[in-house]
C-alpha cells in the first residue's frame, strides 16, 4: 500500500515538474504582445499602426485622414480629418482635428470650428490645418490657421475642451523642444519694414515677444537643426 501511494506521489511530482518546465518554455516562445507599438503610417487615406511583432492593426476608416501623431503614451492618435461639403454653388473641403482610441476605435473631435469668422470668405470653418503639434505638457495642440488676407493665425487649442487661444500672425512655424529656447517658436511673419512687405524670421514665445531673429530663411533652418540635434 505505501509503495502505491509512493509511486503515485512520483508520477504526480514528475507530471507537475513537466507541466511547469512546459509553461515556462511557452512563455519565452511567445511573441511580443500588440500592445507594444513601433509606428504609425497612413495608407488610401486611412490611419495604420504597426507593431514590434510587425502586426497591423487600422484605426480609421473614414478614407479621409491625414497627418496623425501618437497622444497619451500611445493609447490615442491625433490626425486631420478632410469632410467634403456640397454646396448649391459647388463642392468644397473643411478639416476638422480629430482623436481615436486605439483599444476600441472610438472617436471624438476635438474642433471642428473657428471662434471667429476669419477675413478671407467671412466663415468659422476650418480649410487649412498648418502643422498640428502637440504641446511638451500634451495638453494641446498648436497649428496655423486662415486668419487675414495677409497671414494666417498661429492658433493653441486644448485636447479635452476644444478652447482656442488665438496667440498670433505666422505663415509657418516650428515647435522648439530643446535648448535654450524650448517651449518657444521658430516663425515666419509676413510683416511690412523699410522694404515693404516680405516674409520674417524669428523666434517668438505665446505672448508673441521676439526673441531672436534671422536674417533669411537659410540661417533660420541652420539654427533650427541645430537646436533639433541638442539634447
Amino acid at each position: 500500500m505505501k509503495q502505491t501511494l509512493k509511486l503515485t506521489f512520483t508520477v504526480l511530482l514528475i507530471s507537475l515538474i513537466f507541466y511547469n518546465c512546459k509553461n515556462e518554455s511557452k512563455k519565452i516562445d511567445e511573441p511580443k504582445t500588440e500592445t507594444e507599438i513601433k509606428k504609425l503610417y497612413v495608407k488610401d487615406n486611412n490611419i495604420h499602426i504597426v507593431y514590434e511583432n510587425d502586426k497591423q492593426k487600422q484605426i480609421t476608416f473614414n478614407g479621409s485622414d491625414e497627418e496623425p501623431f501618437f497622444y497619451n503614451d500611445k493609447q490615442q492618435i491625433i490626425f486631420t480629418r478632410n469632410v467634403p461639403e456640397k454646396t448649391p454653388y459647388g463642392e468644397y473641403q473643411r478639416k476638422k482635428l480629430m482623436i481615436v482610441s486605439i483599444d476600441d476605435l472610438s472617436e471624438r473631435t476635438i474642433t471642428e470650428k473657428k471662434p471667429y469668422k476669419d477675413g478671407i470668405d467671412n466663415s468659422n470653418e476650418i480649410f487649412r490645418i498648418g502643422n498640428p503639434t502637440l504641446s511638451i505638457d500634451q495638453e494641446s495642440i498648436y497649428f496655423t490657421v486662415e486668419k487675414w488676407v495677409t497671414s494666417d493665425e498661429l492658433v493653441k487649442v486644448n485636447i479635452e475642451t476644444g478652447h482656442w487661444d488665438e496667440l498670433f500672425g505666422a505663415n509657418s512655424f516650428e515647435y522648439i523642444r530643446n535648448g535654450s529656447y524650448k517651449g518657444q517658436f521658430l516663425v515666419t511673419k509676413s510683416e511690412i519694414r523699410d522694404k515693404g512687405r516680405a516674409a520674417y524670421y524669428m523666434i517668438v514665445n505665446e505672448q508673441d515677444v521676439v526673441t531672436k531673429e534671422f536674417e533669411n530663411e537659410s540661417s533660420a533652418k541652420e539654427f533650427l537643426k541645430i537646436i533639433n540635434n541638442q539634447h
